[in-house]
């Protein structure tokens, strides 16, 4: 490949996008091993890097494909300096930096946008989702047409609470609901794995990482 390829964005074609929508994959299963950092964060779920997790840990960060940004994915459709993320607060907000194939929040173009939890962001062929874990917020509650949450569930929940205390509900139900889809009532030893993956990075936003490590492992026992 010619150097001057690395200095120019590919254009991305409209017919090989919708196949690569059709390869859109979930996060993979493996481990990550991050540090306490922030409480943002992206996973990328689609195009290059899948299951990449990417802590939203300064109050500017670029994203781009050259090697001074501060988010660097090497992926041809992405510009050399493509999209910046700001935080203020708990307010996280992606500006797009003039780039050749734009930048997309839920497949809306945009020059500016405030991104919610759960929000999808499209960079080139690289897909994004944004999560933002929120202790304040109020966990899942019960009704009194609903089922007590599993035994499992309470095994879990015991673990957690020695290390987040009256925030254990908002903190372990936004695992189980947002990461796994499932309710505090179907979590289940069988989805051990997968519950102590997603408590290693959400705990390690708030905890030390011995001790987010240290928590997930004790999930993994049970």
């Amino acid at each position: 490949m010619d150097d001057s390829n690395l200095y120019s964005t590919m254009r991305i074609k409209g017919d090989s996008l919708e196949v690569f929508k059709k390869e859109k994959l979930r996060v993979d299963k493996e481990s990550v091993d991050i540090g306490k950092k922030g409480g943002a964060f992206f996973v990328i779920i689609a195009g290059i890097e899948v299951g990449r997790i990417i802590i939203i840990d300064k109050p500017i960060m670029t994203i781009g494909r050259e090697l001074g940004t501060d988010i660097v994915i090497p992926e041809l459709h992405i510009s050399r300096r493509h999209a910046q993320v700001t935080s203020q607060g708990k307010q996280i907000t992606i500006v797009d930096l003039n780039s050749t194939n734009g930048t997309f929040v839920n497949n809306q173009r945009i020059e500016k946008s405030l991104l919610k939890d759960g929000d999808e962001v499209r960079i080139g062929e690289v897909i994004m989702k944004f999560f933002q874990e929120d202790l304040d917020t109020v966990g899942i509650g019960l009704t009194g047409n609903e089922e007590p949450p599993s035994e499992y569930y309470h095994r879990v929940y015991k673990e957690c609470e020695a290390y987040f205390g009256k925030r254990t509900k908002q903190f372990l139900d936004r695992q189980i609901t947002t990461h796994l889809g499932k309710t505090p009532q179907s979590i289940f030893p069988t989805d051990k794995e997968e519950l102590a993956k997603w408590i290693r990075i959400s705990a390690s936003l708030f905890l030390e990482e011995d001790q987010a490590k240290e928590l997930s492992i004790k999930i993994l026992n049970l």
